[in-house]
């Protein structure tokens, strides 16, 4: 399986579902993702790296949060602290796999795309 398929259909955000809409570039060719607040859809350009994928979804989760909790974050914090995040998790699986295991514990497992 890919990370595009991995992708879910959707994530929660302080309270909002937001849709996840997977891009080519060809619709997309002057950027890697968008996020769109008041339709709640966060689209990512699919095209690309998996790291700059995974980089590109925690930005545009990250617009998301800044816009419902309103902490007016540059486009230069949100790009660090996406990227500083997307390093974090790649660099460190353990990290990773200790969240998982405490979220997976709780709530149980996730669902991800269907028929992708």
């Amino acid at each position: 399986m890919s990370i595009v398929e991995k992708i879910p259909e959707s994530v929660r955000i302080i309270g909002k579902t937001y849709d996840i809409v997977l891009s080519p570039k060809a619709s997309m060719p002057n950027e890697y993702g968008l996020c769109d607040s008041e339709r709640q859809r966060i689209h990512v350009m699919v095209d690309a790296s998996n790291a700059t994928i995974i980089d590109t979804l925690l930005h545009e989760c990250l617009h998301a949060i800044d816009f419902s909790i309103h902490l007016e974050l540059t486009e230069r914090q949100v790009h660090a602290t996406a990227s500083g995040l997307a390093a974090l998790f790649l660099d460190n699986p353990d990290l990773v796999n200790l969240f998982k295991e405490a979220i997976c514990g709780r709530v149980g497992k996730s669902g991800t795309r269907k028929g992708t």
